[in-house]
């Protein structure tokens, strides 16, 4: 009898080693080093892709600002132009005594209808022009790059 349970542990015990081993193959799932790396570089392409396009569009967002405080002096001008006739020549003909700066606005000047934004280095270090133009339905404005790169520019000024 002895002899009969050891026969059927030793067989126990053998079907257990296998199932072991085949509970060992089955558990080694997961990715290859190969797999990893690859993944590894595509994410590295394309973050070198993604990150200048993000910088580009913050920035964009931030000279957004300058044409948001000139809209005052726009107002100004436009009232100014339909109740004279004629355009400005200088900040107190529209009423302002001065304009509105802020961190990213370095200053904001006019001069005989064309406003010009100076933008401070964090939000692209230069300036672009805001101009009327007379014509059928009214005053429109138009807006052009001057010493700051046009990928900049507002999407209205592009």
């Amino acid at each position: 009898m002895f002899e009969k349970t050891r026969r059927r542990a030793n067989k126990l015990l053998l079907e257990g080693d296998m199932n072991m081993k085949n509970m060992n193959r089955a558990n080694q799932k997961g990715f290859t080093l190969i797999e990893l790396m690859i993944v590894i570089a595509i994410v590295g392409i394309l973050s070198a892709v993604a990150l200048p396009a993000y910088q580009d569009y913050t920035v964009r967002a931030k000279v957004t600002e300058g044409m948001v405080l000139a809209g005052a002096l726009k107002t100004g001008v436009t009232e100014y132009y339909y109740s004279e006739g004629s355009f400005g020549t200088k900040l107190g003909d529209m009423g302002l005594t001065s304009t509105e700066n802020s961190d990213l606005v370095e200053s904001i000047t006019y001069a005989a209808g064309l406003i010009t934004i100076a933008m401070t280095a964090a939000a692209g270090d230069g300036d672009f022009d805001l101009s009327p133009v007379t014509g059928v339905g009214g005053l429109k404005w138009t807006c052009k790059a001057g010493t700051i790169d046009a990928k900049y520019l507002p999407s209205n000024c592009r």
